[in-house]
């Protein structure tokens, strides 16, 4: 009976261990292209869990209108406001352009879907969106 030789064993073990290294590193990049694919898919989670919690929260939103509204630079305006199901609508009326200023860059500033805006001289109306 023929031994085999020590030789042919080492480089049957060598080839194999070749393979293996470039399956490895081969299943490494599939790995980070997994990974980061989910981490981009995370952040996008988040993103818009965020994003529906600042803009479709019907209760944040008309807390946010409300302090705007009761903010002391408006207090004497005339200040109407009516919520329906969907849709916050606001008035206000005043004769100084500055108030009316202060007061459209309050609201624009904030984080909200405004469906309608009407921009007079004396008054602003406004319609802001819940979806």
């Amino acid at each position: 009976m023929s031994r085999l030789n020590p030789i042919y064993i080492l480089a049957l073990i060598g080839t194999f261990l070749i393979i293996t290294i470039f399956m490895v590193s081969g299943k490494k990049n599939e790995l980070n292209e997994v990974t980061s694919s989910f981490n981009t898919i995370n952040q996008n989670g988040k993103i818009y869990n965020e994003y529906k919690n600042n803009w479709f929260d019907k209760k944040d939103v008309s807390n946010r209108i409300d302090r705007i509204i009761k903010n002391s630079m408006f207090r004497n305006e005339k200040i109407l406001k009516s919520e329906t199901n969907n849709l916050v609508k606001i008035k206000i009326e005043s004769a100084n352009q500055r108030v009316l200023s202060q007061f459209l860059n309050k609201i624009l500033n904030e984080k909200f879907i405004i469906k309608k805006l009407e921009l007079q001289k004396t008054y602003i109306s406004l319609e802001i969106g819940y979806k």
